[in-house]
């Protein structure tokens, strides 16, 4: 190669300079089209989404990038931001907003609305088929999904951020429990319906649905390291005809051990799903104490 003259070098330092600058320039849109995107995502709207118009359609992102859509009802004549009730519904995850569509149903989210409440309908990351419990397990997973949609929620102002209660079915329950124990979640209130808290208590073996079970059924320590991180008011509803009505009353006891403050109600006869509908008078009084329960617990500073 032969040497460049000092002409030819200083205009050959001036190209370089200019291609430099330009890489720089490049590089710090990247970063802030990247940063912008990452604020976009917190909480993105879905167009065209084909759900009730009664319903919005958003998605959260966990932090593995997995998508969570919800759903999210407001009272349009409400008087400044409104308390957010956010559901967390049972197996399988990863419906998608077809499937949380099926779970928007008047009967259930009607009397929430009407006292003033935002009702968010929320999915989490899917699983194999028969093996729910993978979704808690990785170092992201669906603890991760719960914390995003509640995030998100957050950042809205059309909602009060201070006044959140979240409820779960069955493996929904389960998630909500866990991403409160393990600091994901504050929420004001807990509402469980059925949740499957095998393993939140550490249960042995399969329980015979009308016999209590014992603390040798569990692992006692370690069920009361869970539980004691469970802070806020819990309302637990169960079914009695429901295979999992002894653990659920155990996971009650054990709350109470720990001096948290629990709400067990019981429904004689009434299976897993009986809050999911159809309208029964076991179904009307669950919403009632479910509404009852987070008001309470939500009217306070």
């Amino acid at each position: 190669m032969l040497p460049l003259s000092p002409r030819h070098s200083t205009a050959a330092t001036r190209l370089v300079d200019r291609r430099i600058h330009c890489v720089r320039a490049i590089i710090a849109c990247l970063l802030l089209g990247f940063a912008n995107s990452a604020c976009v995502h917190a909480e993105q709207s879905l167009p065209d989404s084909g759900v009730d118009p009664a319903w919005s359609a958003h998605t959260a992102i966990s932090p593995d990038d997995t998508r969570i859509p919800y759903l999210l009802q407001l009272q349009a004549d409400r008087n400044g931001p409104a308390p957010v009730l956010v559901f967390f519904h049972a197996a399988p995850g990863g419906r998608g907003l077809e499937g949380l569509q099926s779970l928007a149903k008047p009967e259930r989210w009607d009397p929430f609305l009407a006292a003033g409440w935002a009702v968010c309908v929320a999915d989490y990351r899917g699983h194999t088929p028969n093996r729910p419990f993978e979704v808690l397990r990785g170092p992201v997973n669906a603890t991760d999904d719960v914390a995003a949609v509640l995030t998100a929620l957050s950042e809205r102002e059309d909602l009060d951020g201070d006044r959140v209660a979240v409820m779960g079915n069955s493996l929904g329950g389960a998630i909500t429990l866990q991403a409160v124990a393990d600091g994901k979640i504050t929420p004001r209130c807990l509402v469980l319906n059925a949740p499957a808290s095998f393993r939140f208590i550490g249960l042995r073996g399969r329980p015979m649905r009308d016999q209590p079970l014992t603390d040798a059924d569990i692992d006692r320590p370690a069920a009361m390291k869970r539980v004691a991180a469970i802070t806020p008011p819990v309302l637990l509803i169960q079914g009695t005809a429901d295979g999992l009505s002894p653990i659920n009353e155990k996971l009650a006891e054990l709350l109470r051990a720990a001096g948290q403050d629990v709400q067990l109600e019981l429904y004689p006869d009434q299976g897993h799903s009986f809050t999911n509908g159809p309208d029964s008078p076991a179904f009307r009084d669950a919403v009632a104490q479910s509404l009852s329960f987070v008001q309470q617990h939500t009217t306070s500073p």
